[in-house]
């Protein structure tokens, strides 16, 4: 009976001793392209609320003492979050008796190793002779941001001027958004709403990052790229399967008493990645609806329903050698609204319908290190129509447009050490047809050619040049490029280039026949109209000391010719009717410099600012409309690890011209705009976030036309 007593009294005390035994999670973090050890790393066992901080070699230890019960055995599985606020959080399962190795990518300073295609060939970003601005994944995950138009908004470098239908203009370097040229991976989009593609129409649900390229782009992309290039890159179908949906509620007036009849709107979003043996087929789904919207902008809508599909499969040889993508992708907008007089008569009611298609497919052909080969067909479809109906036939319209666009791309690329030859071929085929334009069905076939060498000098200096020879109708245009790279040393870099770029005539403002009665004024197209033409300066200097700050100065000269305006052709007598021609008589200048700041002041802590100084001016002197003189931009992330919690403050000021305000409106002429978001972890598959835009509640008639709202996101992995 002893023996008893004793062999229990034994038990009990091994097993107290296991209950409160200490036990250490010890690693190593390491930084995931330089493999240098991370210091200042937040590790943080959530279900335990226990973490610690990585040293100067990268090392860090966690001991888990009495609150060990969380984890019943020592081989069961802990889920420990990693992050800093300059790197990818990491959020690691395993044994904590496992020495754990991890390699973090940064995303604040060191974006020295993201792969830049914009120059139709792959530079890593350091060695990028031409400037070339990169939304990274993280920073689109983290905006919380569901168009790339509602992200484009948020960047501190694009100015804000509003349509007069109340959609977003992205201006660049002081530049209208119909002279940048918008891609998708590498692929022009067709269909546009008054010679511009809506950004809105785009999703990031699938985007893994977008390069920005500053400076004329003809020598590679042809027309269009007069300022600059936003080119869309998809997410690689190589990675693992994996899927997400995200769900987001809207409010778009911060009186939740009323929220019945307020602006409302919600977003659904689904994406996958299936691998199969050597095939990868993917898949995002995204469905936008927003009710009692009438209030949003100068042409509100009472309902607006957005759906975008875009899928694809890909196949990589067993060599990895050759690659075939197909990708699809369809869009389509319904909106509608309706006037009614005091007593409920309907006087007006419209409705809108925008339906976008577009298949590519591509493929790639890696003969060796060396050598590279690919070609690319994309086919685009757009259409949009509008109907309008009334109390009486005087309101009857009814307007449809149709483009089409067939575009053919090949390639060839040779590199080694010093040299990197790049050269094509591209034939494009666009076709307009619209009831406002004369002669039915148009279209203009366009033949490029393309060449680009770097070189590099030596280490410390790249050369680059290029020339591309476009061919439509009975022109030929010629667009050069030269562009220097140089290192002065380990911190430094400075880039110097001249480019070339052309835009040739859009079918509307060649063919436009349309006369507007309700305003009384008619629009003529011209069909003698020559190729807009540019000739552009940039000079970049880059600094970061690689711990705690990167700087960027940009300074730019666009001097255009031929520019395109719709002329009054009226003689100055008030009796006869207004007609508006558009004609080639513009000259005009850009100019401007932007210089923006990231800090990194500790693990926790970052902080971003963009400054923009702008001049656009005529061939006279005179100020160019809508030009935002001044700009600023500011970025504030702050992480509370132990919460599993970031918050960022973004804030905005823009300083208008004063052909934007009337003579009493001189108070508005300085505007701020502040936005708040939180974002926290539930756990390893689930986060939400919620925020508030314009917080102010600031509009103008001018815009920007959507005061506060409230927005609340879960996002489940």
């Amino acid at each position: 009976m002893y023996r008893a007593i004793f062999i229990s009294i034994f038990m009990v005390f091994e097993f107290s001793q296991f209950l409160l035994a200490s036990y250490t999670v010890k690693g190593n973090i390491k930084n995931i392209v330089t493999k240098e050890p991370l210091e200042g790393v937040n590790i943080f066992i959530k279900d335990l609320r226990k973490g610690t901080i990585s040293n100067r070699e990268g090392d860090f230890s966690l001991i888990i003492d009495n609150e060990y019960e969380a984890i019943s055995r020592l081989d069961d599985v802990i889920i420990i979050e990693f992050s800093h606020i300059a790197y990818e959080t990491v959020r690691w399962s395993g044994s904590p008796n496992k020495f754990i190795e991890l390699e973090m990518k940064e995303v604040l300073l060191k974006l020295d190793d993201i792969v830049v295609t914009s120059m139709k060939s792959e530079y890593f970003s350091s060695d990028v002779p031409v400037f070339t601005e990169i939304i990274n994944n993280e920073e689109i995950r983290s905006a919380s941001a569901i168009t790339i138009g509602e992200l484009m908004e948020e960047r501190a470098g694009v100015s804000r001027v509003y349509n007069f239908d109340g959609s977003f203009n992205y201006n660049l370097i002081g530049l209208d958004s119909k002279y940048i040229l918008i891609l998708k991976d590498g692929q022009p989009i067709t269909g546009k709403f008054n010679d511009k593609v809506d950004l809105d129409q785009i999703t990031t649900a699938n985007v893994e990052k977008i390069e920005i390229l500053k400076g004329p782009g003809s020598a590679l992309y042809g027309t269009e790229a007069m300022g600059g290039i936003i080119n869309i890159i998809t997410k690689d179908s190589n990675s693992s399967a994996n899927s997400q949906i995200k769900v987001r509620g809207i409010n778009y007036n911060s009186d939740l008493k009323d929220i019945a009849s307020n602006p409302i709107g919600g977003d659904l979003s689904y994406d996958f990645l299936l691998p199969f043996r050597s095939y990868k087929i993917y898949s995002t789904v995204v469905l936008q609806k927003l009710v009692n919207g009438k209030k949003l902008s100068s042409l509100g809508k009472d309902k607006i329903d957005k759906i975008n599909f875009d899928g694809g499969i890909s196949w990589r040889s067993n060599n990895e050698k050759q690659n075939i993508k197909l990708g699809l992708s369809y869009f389509e907008r319904v909106d509608s609204s309706k006037e009614k007089t005091s007593t409920g008569l309907e006087v007006k009611s419209s409705s809108t319908n925008i339906k976008r298609n577009n298949i590519t497919l591509d493929y790639k052909l890696f003969y060796n290190e060396k050598y590279s080969f690919s070609q690319s067909i994309n086919l685009n479809s757009y259409t949009r129509i509008y109907n309008q109906t009334g109390i009486d036939e005087s309101f009857y319209k009814n307007d449809e447009t149709k483009e089409s666009l067939i575009d053919y791309d090949s390639k060839f690329n040779f590199s080694n050490d010093k040299y990197n030859l790049t050269g094509g071929f591209e034939f494009s085929r666009p076709t307009y047809n619209s009831n406002r334009v004369n002669g039915g069905s148009h279209y203009s076939p366009t033949y490029g050619q393309f060449f680009q060498l770097s070189y590099n000098l030596s280490r410390l200096y790249t050369f680059i040049g290029g020339l591309r020879f476009d061919n439509y109708e009975s022109t030929k245009i010629t667009s050069p490029r030269v562009a220097f790279l140089i290192k002065p040393n380990a911190d430094s870099k400075i880039r110097l280039s001249y480019g070339e770029g052309f835009r040739i005539p859009s079918f509307l403002e060649m063919f436009i026949d349309f006369d507007n009665i309700d305003n009384g004024y008619t629009v003529m197209g011209n069909e003698n109209l020559e190729p807009e033409k540019s000739k552009g300066i940039t000079i970049n200097y880059e600094y970061t000391n690689n711990r705690s700050i990167r700087f960027n100065v940009l300074s730019y000269l666009n001097y255009f010719s031929n520019k395109i305006e719709t002329i009054d052709q009226g003689m100055g007598n008030s009796n006869e009717p207004i007609i508006y021609k558009y004609e080639n008589l513009a000259k005009a200048n850009y100019r401007g410099a932007e210089f923006s700041i990231s800090y990194l002041k500790s693990s926790n802590t970052s902080f971003k600012i963009n400054f923009n100084a702008r001049k656009a001016i005529d061939g006279d002197g005179q100020e160019l409309p809508k030009t935002i003189p001044y700009s600023i931009g500011s970025q504030l992330n702050y992480n509370l690890s132990k919460y599993a919690t970031r918050i960022t403050f973004n804030s905005s000021s823009n300083y208008r011209s004063y052909d934007q305000l009337d003579p009493d409106d001189l108070d508005d002429q300085l505007y701020h705009l502040l936005n708040i978001r939180l974002n926290y972890n539930i756990n390893q598959n689930l986060s939400t976030n919620i925020g508030v835009k314009n917080i102010t509640n600031y509009t103008h008639k001018n815009g920007p036309y959507v005061g506060r709202s409230i927005y609340f996101e879960i996002i489940k992995q």
